[in-house]
């Protein structure tokens, strides 16, 4: 994919170099276009252009980061998303009522995603329940005592302390954060969209404070506008192995045979999508 995209834009490179061609405006093209260009300076300062810029493995790098990190995450909440709503249909008639009263009959557009926020907490609700990234690693780099919280069976609640010494890696458990009921609620293995319009629980999914996850707004914008324009459509409807498949056996097979690959991954299964706007 590098080499092909550097083929591409060293084909025409003498025209984009001078100002003659617009810079190539997606990811991959604007790194291989900032990389021929630093060749280039240096070729014409006499330097070495084996050094300049970013090397072949740095921009396969970022590459990697960019599709694994923003792509396949986005990718597989939207296929845990969709296999909720097909099993939730109540949640889909809630999502669709918001969307019309958003965008009327007008096809949802971007100017339209903040004003979605039932649509949005669909995706927030999913990724609680299904954290794509289950846990993230961190290094103290000073000694720093973090709090934490414990509590026993009658809820009485105590408040405590470690110190953690400089150059400790520790991993933060997001999934078990996400589903623990002291902070959710005795539903908190319960589908249930509403609760993040409601509370404000301390929602680790994307990570929080400084570091956390710099595409989290693209996402929820994405997994927003994708949603909205299945769901302003049509109805999805789970498709069962064999007549005899009970509601439990779809979701065991939709929802708990998930595999912890790379990122959480959604298992295989089927839905039917059935117009709502020819019903109309």
């Amino acid at each position: 994919m590098y080499m092909n995209k550097r083929t591409e834009l060293e084909a025409t490179q003498t025209s984009a170099l001078n100002g003659e061609d617009q810079a190539p405006t997606d990811l991959l093209g604007a790194l291989v276009h900032s990389q021929l260009n630093s060749e280039q300076e240096a070729r014409l300062q006499g330097g070495d252009e084996k050094v300049a810029g970013l090397t072949k493995s740095e921009i396969i790098g970022n590459m990697w980061l960019l599709i694994f990190a923003g792509h396949e995450t986005s990718g597989h909440t939207l296929g845990f998303a969709v296999a909720y709503l097909a099993l939730y249909p109540e949640w889909q008639d809630e999502v669709r009522k918001e969307i019309m009263a958003a965008c009327g009959a007008g096809e949802p557009a971007y100017k339209e995603m903040r004003n979605l926020p039932l649509t949005l907490a669909v995706c927030l609700e999913t990724l609680r329940l299904r954290d794509i990234v289950s846990t993230v690693m961190r290094k103290a780099i000073v000694d720093i005592e973090v709090p934490y919280t414990t509590w026993d069976s009658t809820g009485i609640v105590t408040r405590r302390t470690h110190l953690v010494k400089k150059g400790s890696f520790f991993v933060i458990d997001s999934a078990a954060t996400s589903l623990n009921p002291h902070f959710w609620g005795s539903d908190s293995l319960e589908f249930n969209p509403r609760r993040h319009l409601e509370t404000t629980p301390p929602y680790v999914s994307f990570s929080l404070g400084a570091r956390q996850c710099l595409g989290k707004r693209f996402a929820e914008v994405e997994m927003t506008s994708f949603i909205s324009g299945i769901f302003y459509q049509y109805s999805i409807i789970p498709v069962k192995l064999h007549e005899q498949e009970t509601w439990q056996e779809m979701k065991a097979r939709m929802i708990d045979s998930a595999t912890e690959e790379i990122s959480f991954t959604p298992g295989k299964f089927g839905v039917r999508l059935q117009s709502r706007l020819e019903s109309e």
